[in-house]
């Protein structure tokens, strides 16, 4: 099985997120692809978005993806 992780903090989430797994999920031989939210960001001391929201988020921004998994943060 081949895995690729996308780590970020997504603060907010957009459309270039969205680009980027399109484009590797297309491009890519990839059986997964794992979406990775930090809960901050570790050049920042705080996020514009609050963490539970951005995860939120990202699973709506990417639920029709059929190879992608967004893990809790932790």
């Amino acid at each position: 099985m081949h895995i690729a992780i996308f780590g970020g903090s997504f603060d907010p989430p957009h459309i270039g997120h969205q680009t980027i797994v399109k484009k590797v999920l297309k491009k890519l031989d990839i059986d997964l692809l794992i979406v990775v939210p930090a809960y901050l960001n570790p050049l920042k001391v705080r996020s514009f978005l609050d963490a539970k929201l951005r995860y939120k988020l990202l699973k709506k921004l990417f639920s029709k993806k059929r190879k992608l998994l967004s893990l809790h943060m932790r």
